[in-house]
């Protein structure tokens, strides 16, 4: 396991409370009607804001590496019309100092999951004596404007963790 790999796996346990949190907690029952509409963090589709923007300073004396992961859910409907989900994501490793690299983030369908299209760029800018890295993940995906159809299109509970060795981000 390298360093990176340390940092991230401290920082899983709260990650995977973010990405599962609106999940699996609503609706609690199929019957319960105050839950009929699942509550959601950081849906990024075409019914809603199709795009989600991070950004973090980094004192790039510390380091020269930066791992950047995109996770998200990716919905599949049963026969039943029951939504299950499952978690996706990408690494990828940055220099912070002269970043500017494109993601392809596209996950194939099939199984009552439509496919998923989309990017993530990563960049970088001075900002003082330190370098902002910025991070731009886009849905390309077109489709239904109805939230429950437009899940099935989304990068659901998106979210972007950074790691880092040492004391790099400011």
């Amino acid at each position: 396991m390298t360093d990176l790999d340390a940092v991230l796996a401290r920082a899983m346990p709260i990650a995977d409370a973010v990405l599962w949190e609106g999940y699996v907690l609503y609706p609690y029952r199929r019957s319960a009607a105050k839950n009929r509409i699942r509550f959601q963090w950081g849906v990024v589709g075409p019914a809603e804001e199709p795009r989600m923007a991070s950004t973090v300073l980094v004192d790039t004396t510390a380091t020269d590496q930066v791992r950047v992961r995109v996770r998200f859910l990716h919905l599949h409907r049963r026969e039943d019309g029951w939504d299950e989900a499952v978690d996706v994501h990408r690494d990828l490793d940055v220099d912070p100092a002269s970043a500017d690299v494109v993601l392809d983030l596209s996950v194939p369908g099939g199984e009552g999951a439509e496919p998923l299209r989309g990017t993530m760029r990563v960049t970088s800018e001075p900002d003082g004596p330190f370098m902002r890295l910025g991070v731009d993940i886009t849905n390309s995906a077109s489709g239904p404007r109805s939230r429950k159809d437009a899940l099935l299109r989304s990068f659901v509970g998106c979210h972007v963790l950074f790691a880092a060795a040492g004391d790099a981000f400011v």
